[in-house]
């Protein structure tokens, strides 16, 4: 047995990855109704173990803890039969809901729901956006609400004569709301006051909105995509679709912009929205209103009929589009906690021999499941929570270290029976 000093370290979701070769798309298992049926998905989101929640037409939240395989209505008794419009989710995995019966959010990933829009009059609530430091908006069919602590209290933002279909928060002072009726408009002082951004756009439908880590403001309008680079005073269009929506845009590792459209499926520019290129392959249902990136570096995507999946984890695309890994990076397993199997993942820039080995909390070495030279890419290895001598390991914390010459990484995983 070999002891070692376990270092282990996190990583933030998605950041860094670099793309397979081949995107592609398969659907998951649900979520469906009591017939069979696929279900309309109009939001996603996933908690930073990897769970994936799906908001549906009429048919409240679902929650899959196996990528899709499997599908569990975890929702409450007032939502259960509502339209759920949005979902977000914050750092500490609590999960927010705008729907057709309120504001409602959950910090058990499901288990139990709290309402929290008292103070906003009764209606359909569209949109939500929240930040880490209790900035909330609501969208509704007329105007904006805002609260300073997560929603306990809410008041007016303003905008009243506007259908508030998207919003998103770029910081405590820069919010950008996109209407259904009267295009783009912007706030620089925590919602106090609202400016149209609409002039030299001329949209007044945006269903999609985007705001990049360099300023870049993206909007979904039917027949493309427009930016900004000067927060809406200019706006140029980098994407001519046919007379159809694009109705989500979602921005992965800052240069990685997906638009899903309704009817014509997903494109993708991997240059800050240069450049777009169709990656319907796999796809079976063009209709897309949602998307979200998961710890283990799969994409999801809500559309209407179910939920879809990359084939494979993604990792970080660079505008020359040349698809190799661009650092080391070990993946966060999945399932986790897992029984009685789990895989793992990670990329490679250069060959180099490499050595993935499982170890108990005391730093023996249990099982080893890599120990050979690898060429530049990326890779995927399942553990059976069998040690190398063939016994079962029992229930408890194992930790995973890949080592490719200097480079050395440990994540924590949870075997349970």
């Amino acid at each position: 047995m070999k002891n070692i000093l376990l270092g282990i370290s996190l990583v933030i979701l998605l950041k860094g990855f670099s793309f397979p070769q081949e995107i592609s798309w398969k659907l998951t298992n649900g979520p469906k109704n009591n017939f069979g049926d696929y279900l309309n998905v109009f939001a996603v989101g996933s908690t930073s173990n990897g769970n994936i929640f799906a908001g549906t037409n009429q048919s409240g939240v679902y929650k899959s803890t196996d990528m899709g395989e499997t599908w569990l209505n975890c929702s409450d008794s007032l939502f259960i039969n509502s339209i759920i419009s949005y979902m977000a989710i914050d750092s500490n995995d609590i999960i927010y809901i705008s729907s057709s019966s309120g504001l409602f959010r959950s910090s058990d990933e499901g288990l139990s729901w709290i309402q929290f829009n008292l103070g906003i009059p009764a209606g359909n609530y569209q949109s939500l956006a929240v930040n880490n430091n209790g900035l909330t908006f609501t969208g509704t069919y007329s105007g904006i609400y805002r609260s300073f602590n997560f929603g306990a209290n809410w008041s007016f933002s303003g905008l009243d004569s506007c259908f508030v279909w998207v919003i998103k928060i770029y910081d405590d002072s820069t919010i950008v709301a996109g209407t259904f009726n009267y295009g783009p408009f912007i706030s620089t002082d925590k919602g106090d006051s609202w400016a149209s951004i609409n002039e030299r756009l001329n949209q007044n439908q945006i269903v999609g909105l985007a705001i990049s880590e360099t300023e870049k403001l993206f909007v979904g309008v039917t027949g493309g995509v427009y930016n900004s680079t000067d927060w809406g005073i200019n706006w140029d269009q980098v994407l001519s679709i046919s007379q159809v929506w694009v109705g989500v845009i979602f921005i992965l590792n800052g240069q990685n912009i997906f638009a899903g459209s309704r009817g014509e499926g997903i494109f993708l520019s991997t240059d800050n929205g240069n450049n777009w290129n169709i990656i319907n392959n796999g796809l079976k249902n063009f209709y897309v209103n949602a998307f979200c990136g998961s710890s283990n570096g799969y994409v999801y995507a809500g559309s209407d009929s179910g939920v879809f999946i990359t084939s494979s984890p993604i990792v970080s695309i660079n505008s020359e589009k040349s698809y190799l890994a661009t650092g080391f990076s070990l993946f966060q397993n999945y399932p986790n906690p897992f029984n009685p199997t789990t895989k793992i993942s990670w990329q490679s820039p250069v060959g180099s021999y490499q050595t993935l080995r499982i170890y108990d909390v005391l730093g023996n070495e249990v099982a080893t499941l890599v120990n050979e030279y690898k060429p530049a890419g990326s890779y995927e290895v399942e553990f059976n929570g069998h040690s190398d001598g063939g016994q079962n390991l029992s229930s408890g914390v194992y930790f995973y270290q890949l080592r490719a010459g200097s480079f050395v990484e440990t994540k924590k995983m949870l075997l349970t029976k």
